[in-house]
């Protein structure tokens, strides 16, 4: 008898140990599995705040650039962060790209198609502007008739007044687009 109750309790040691290695190995599965989901569930959610943020600045430009001349706002906020995605932001005439950043370097770029636009978005708060269909953006500032003599002016510049021409030029520090193809620095 003394013999019959070791080996049972050997047995149920024996049980007991093979039940949790089972055991152990599904919560290992299962923690590998579920850890993939939650990375993919991340991955998800940051480019879903980067696609949200690009639509947005999209959207505020299009309404600019649809609005009448003169039309103002200071509605265009990019935040320091989309979600709790580091990002980085940049724009030229006719494209604006939103690049999602982890660990210091560009993981994936966005790239949206905005109306013709004069001027570089920044985060923070971005003042948007319609001078003719054309959309001023951040610090840029022509006035509808400084515009209207800058697109007219000749390609030797030589016609308009150079206060016009620093308008003209100095807002952006380099050549001021005032129509597609039309290159309005002297």
């Amino acid at each position: 008898m003394l013999r019959s109750k070791t080996s049972r309790r050997a047995q149920y040691s024996m049980e007991f140990v093979i039940f949790f290695a089972i055991l152990s190995i599904a919560f290992s599965v299962w923690l590998f599995v579920y850890s993939g989901l939650i990375e993919d569930a991340f991955v998800t959610r940051e480019k879903r705040a980067i696609s949200d943020l690009g639509m947005a600045v999209q959207a505020n430009i299009v309404t600019a650039s649809n609005a009448h001349t003169g039309y103002y706002s200071s509605a265009l906020t990019i935040p320091g962060t989309a979600g709790a995605s580091q990002f980085g932001i940049r724009n030229t005439e006719n494209v604006f790209v939103v690049s999602l950043i982890k660990d210091g370097q560009v993981k994936e770029e966005t790239s949206y198609n905005i109306p013709y636009t004069i001027g570089v978005l920044k985060k923070g708060v971005n003042g948007l502007r319609n001078v003719n269909g054309v959309v001023l953006a951040g610090d840029v500032w022509i006035s509808p008739v400084n515009y209207t003599l800058c697109k007219q002016a000749p390609s030797g510049c030589s016609s308009i007044a150079s206060e016009i021409r620093t308008q003209c030029c100095a807002a952006t520090g380099g050549p001021v687009l005032a129509d597609p193809g039309l290159h309005i620095c002297c």
